[in-house]
């Protein structure tokens, strides 16, 4: 089994204990709508880490850390620029988004607030996994593997048991964007702390 299949099936088993069996069904279609902007994100995040990762390697191999640190930085910018638009995009969209799924107002109501909460998770998610894809880049295990797991798994999952129960539904949105958010405060301590 490896570990994106772990994180998967561990996500999902942990919100079907920590959310009740009656808005259950209503949640699940929400995070289904949610996580198709989500996944269209991730992709290019990806697409960028997996652009840069062998120009910050070789960078980084011929001892030109200022240059692969520069080019860090410049891709965090974009993907930081790029969850911007995609977040006004889907704000301005927000309506007509969420009627091609439902025709109910109260559900359409609950994905354009939520869905704007949810969101503001993309102003960091960008940054966490480009600079994970960099300390992968540079041989740096420890950091990328610490990075990814506090966004994939740890902080998420921390934050999926006690925010629900504090904020409701609320928290539920929550979720991803303070997952994101103490993973960036993890990952700005680790660029600080190697300069």
């Amino acid at each position: 089994m490896n570990l994106e299949q772990l994180k998967q099936d561990t996500t999902k088993m942990i919100w079907q204990f920590s959310i009740p069996a009656i808005i259950s069904m209503v949640l699940t279609s929400l995070i289904t709508i949610a996580g198709y902007v989500a996944y269209a994100f991730s992709m290019v995040i990806v697409g960028f880490g997996q652009g840069t990762s062998p120009l910050i390697s070789f960078a980084y191999g011929a001892k030109e850390k200022i240059l692969a640190a520069h080019i860090r930085r410049r891709t965090n910018r974009y993907v930081c620029c790029a969850g911007i638009v995609v977040f006004l995009l889907m704000a301005a969209g927000m309506e007509w988004y969420s009627r091609l799924f439902v025709q109910n107002e109260r559900v359409e109501g609950m994905i354009q607030s939520g869905m704007l909460i949810f969101m503001t998770s993309f102003f960091f998610s960008g940054v966490n996994a480009i600079t994970s894809f960099y300390y992968t880049a540079t041989g740096r295990a420890f950091e990328s593997a610490v990075i990814s797991a506090s966004r994939g798994l740890v902080v998420l999952l921390a934050c999926i048991f006690t925010l629900p129960f504090l904020f409701g539904m609320t928290g539920v949105w929550l979720a991803a964007p303070v997952t994101e958010g103490i993973t960036l405060g993890i990952t700005l301590y680790f660029l600080r702390s190697r300069q």
